[in-house]
């Protein structure tokens, strides 16, 4: 019997010790894996911000290009006399430039949405407006508020507390974008990333891209 207990114990110990470095195995491959999630979520966010980097200087040279080109005064591009869109809801509004946006910036916008990773990718002014969406975005209104909410979010100013950080950063603490959590009012959590337009050497907003977060 002695032996048989000593048999046991011999037994029980070699599952404890098997135990322990199972666990230990286990805890080192979840650490293993959260570090690799770290890394794979630093270099979508460093592609997303050379992305936004590129974008905005693409919008302010588009915008810039229209004042030179004597298409809009100065004064025009940077209006803020919004006119809103009967029978929107949320509301909507036209500026004197969106139009000429709508021709000239929705293609360049929809190319950032070849990235799988990409939900949204669109210029705004200090206030939040958004004068052009995405295309898959901007598709014509039905009526119906859940699906325009989803389907048709062009021409809207959106002044919730991330949309109005990105449209009023102008990059005075040292950096050249802003990174941020953004819960959208359709329900996607995912990060978004802004960089300052500027216009004639005037803060004119911002490109806004959002990032899925994996």
């Amino acid at each position: 019997m002695a032996e048989t207990i000593v048999e046991v114990r011999d037994v029980a110990n070699q599952v404890a010790t098997s135990s322990q470095e199972t666990t230990e195995s286990i805890s080192e491959l979840t650490s293993l894996a959260e570090r690799l999630q770290d890394l794979v979520e630093e270099d979508l966010l460093a592609q997303a911000k050379e992305k936004v980097k590129s974008g905005s200087k693409e919008m302010a040279r588009v915008l810039t290009e229209a004042v030179d080109r004597g298409k809009f005064s100065l004064e025009e591009i940077f209006d803020e006399d919004y006119l809103p869109i009967p029978d929107t809801d949320p509301q909507k509004y036209h500026t004197s430039y969106d139009r000429f946006l709508d021709q000239t910036i929705q293609e360049f916008e929809d190319s950032f949405l070849t990235d799988s990773h990409v939900v949204f990718a669109v210029l705004v002014d200090r206030n939040g407006y958004l004068p052009t969406h995405n295309s898959k975005f901007n598709r014509p209104l039905t009526g119906d508020y859940e699906q325009d909410m989803t389907g048709n979010r062009t021409k809207r100013i959106f002044s919730d507390p991330v949309g109005l950080a990105a449209a009023h950063y102008d990059g005075n603490d040292g950096k050249d974008y802003l990174q941020q959590v953004y819960n959208r009012d359709t329900g996607e959590k995912m990060w978004d990333i802004s960089a300052p337009v500027f216009v004639k050497g005037r803060h004119w907003g911002a490109f806004r891209i959002g990032y899925l977060m994996d």
